[in-house]
């Protein structure tokens, strides 16, 4: 069951309804879709740190970056997270539009580019495989004091291992306001300078 608590990034919504695009500070120049539909239908796998690292994070808000066709979304949703899923790609909000629960919101966003969320709106930031590491700047000032991100690379399958970061780029990536609680890096055979990262980080109160 979802928390029946408001949280003080909302000034009157109370879970579990879906946050309102104003009241997370959401432009009005983005694309907002609220899913309506109740199907169970999968995404696919949900990534195994993921499931790891959820148990050890608490919260109500949760921002998935890119969403893609919405399987950590969907998990969040039945953890009894209130989910905003991100994408630029129109098609894969669609398709998650038809899948996903009544508590999530969907936007269309480029998230390398400044997000149109109010700072610190969000208790949880899901950032796995993004093609840019641009998208982990970005979640950053949007993640509230205490609360955490969850990043992962692509793995080093076919070519994408070409845009896998360098050896600590991405903990390098990360401001002053973040610690790493977990931080895992593997170099990629085919290339020395490219690695696949699994990490945890909060942001730090203050």
């Amino acid at each position: 069951m979802k928390r029946s608590n408001t949280s003080p990034i909302l000034a009157s919504q109370s879970f579990p309804n879906p946050p309102q695009p104003q009241e997370i500070g959401l432009s009005v120049l983005a694309t907002y879709m609220k899913a309506t539909t109740r199907s169970r239908g999968s995404a696919g796998p949900t990534s195994a740190f993921f499931r790891a690292c959820m148990p050890r994070i608490r919260g109500t808000l949760a921002l998935d970056v890119p969403c893609g066709l919405g399987r950590h979304t969907i998990q969040l949703d039945r953890l009894g997270w209130c989910a905003v899923a991100a994408d630029i790609n129109h098609r894969s909000l669609l398709d998650l539009r038809a899948s996903a629960l009544s508590s999530v919101v969907l936007v269309r966003v480029d998230a390398t580019r400044p997000l149109p969320f109010r700072p610190g709106s969000f208790d949880l930031a899901v950032v796995i495989h993004a093609l840019s590491l641009d998208v982990l700047l970005r979640v950053q000032p949007v993640v509230r004091q205490g609360g955490h991100i969850i990043f992962e690379t692509f793995g080093a399958q076919g070519d994408n291992w070409r845009a896998l970061p360098r050896p600590r780029q991405v903990i390098t990536a990360l401001t002053e306001d973040f610690e790493a609680l977990e931080y895992q890096e593997k170099s990629v055979g085919r290339s020395p300078s490219a690695v696949t990262v699994k990490a945890l980080f909060q942001r730090r109160a203050r």
